[in-house]
């Protein structure tokens, strides 16, 4: 036999705005005011960019490794170090899973030279310059706008 629901719960069914609110701060949430962390702005100009790098890169090998396998947008200079370089080309290159994520000791091994050999050292240099850098970005919401209407399509 079946539970009969409680009143709370029978007025949150029928949709009364009381018993939602009570239901919500009952539980420490209100689903109305905060908004969920994969709709940011950054969040899907990440996606927009990560997935403009994997096509663009399609069917080229891992950059660190020089396997073939499923790409992910990889970073030389890491986004958690250097984030003003999240968005940049150079920096960012198809890198498979293993190399991403679990080759950091030896990840710019072999992504530094694979790099320099598809961008040339002019380039290369200029990349280094812009990681020594320390960049405030001030105005995100209009850059990461920028990049999903780049990128995106």
């Amino acid at each position: 036999m079946a539970k009969p629901y409680s009143k709370e719960q029978q007025l949150y069914k029928a949709g009364t705005p009381e018993a939602k609110d009570l239901l919500n701060r009952s539980f420490g949430r209100n689903r109305e005011i905060r908004p969920k962390k994969a709709d940011s702005l950054l969040s899907k100009a990440q996606r927009v960019f990560n997935k403009w790098i994997r096509k663009r890169d399609e069917g080229k090998p891992c950059i660190n490794c020089g396997k073939y396998r499923t790409l992910q947008a990889g970073h030389l200079y890491p986004t958690s170090t250097h984030s003003w370089l999240r968005f940049d080309e150079e920096n960012t290159n198809g890198e498979c899973k293993q190399c991403n994520y679990y080759n950091s000791q030896s990840h710019q091994a072999g992504y530094r030279p694979n790099l320099e050999g598809k961008i040339g050292r002019p380039r290369m240099a200029a990349l280094d310059k812009k990681a020594a850098l320390k960049v405030t970005i001030h105005d995100t919401r209009s850059l990461y706008t920028e990049i999903i209407k780049r990128y995106g399509g």
